[in-house]
């Protein structure tokens, strides 16, 4: 039964195609690795420019969280590109989801970005 089977064959392919995975996987793995933590720096950054500005601090994190979520989320989906994956669909995808979140939420979202201006400027004085 398994004597047309050349183990040979299957036995360089599987290290052909480990090879060439391994690689990829190990080059996702450090560019995570590294990504993250030019992240972490990025944020440090940014809250020393929001405090050198005295922003309120429910601005500041909120931002902070917001920037920080977006590039994480830019990070992993250069990773998946090196993995291999198809990330133009994976975009699409991603944008749809917000527009349909961002029109289910219209009217919330517009008295949130109002308080986010109103934060930001202060338009008022007490």
């Amino acid at each position: 039964m398994f004597e047309d089977l050349n183990l040979e064959f299957i036995y360089e392919k599987m290290i052909e195609l480990s090879v060439e995975f391994g690689l990829s996987i190990l080059a996702g793995v450090i560019i995570l690795f590294v990504g993250f933590r030019i992240v972490r720096y990025m944020m440090l950054a940014f809250e020393k420019v929001m405090d050198k500005y005295e922003f309120e601090p429910s601005l500041k994190s909120f931002l902070k969280s917001l920037s920080s979520f977006i590039l994480k989320l830019i990070l992993i989906i250069i990773v998946a590109g090196i993995l291999g994956f198809e990330t133009t669909s994976l975009i699409a995808l991603l944008g749809a989801g917000g527009l349909a979140i961002g029109l289910a939420l219209q009217g919330s979202l517009s008295n949130f970005a109002g308080g986010v201006i109103i934060l930001t400027f202060k338009p008022f004085k007490v």
